[in-house]
């Protein structure tokens, strides 16, 4: 996958972000899309991911790896970065 792939890939995905604006606040709000996540708990979640990922481009262009989670973090039972 080439740069303008992913940037396509990444617009399509994002798009179904249309779908969300609809939504009222109760709505995304409300627990229980996946577990006792709201639609705002994932919207955040992959929106932090998303920022993390671009921290780490110009890394990944120069052919670097960017620290493993766990190492960074004390992995996925650790407390909230920040």
């Amino acid at each position: 996958m080439d740069r303008r792939q992913l940037l396509q890939r990444l617009d399509s995905a994002w798009g179904h972000s249309r779908v969300v604006r609809r939504l009222s606040d109760a709505q995304l709000m409300k627990p229980g899309v996946t577990g006792d996540w709201s639609v705002r708990d994932i919207l955040a979640h992959v929106s932090t991911w998303e920022e993390e990922a671009l921290t780490h481009l110009p890394l990944i262009l120069e052919g670097g790896t960017p620290p493993r989670y766990s190492v960074r973090y004390g992995g996925i039972d650790a407390s909230t970065p920040g």
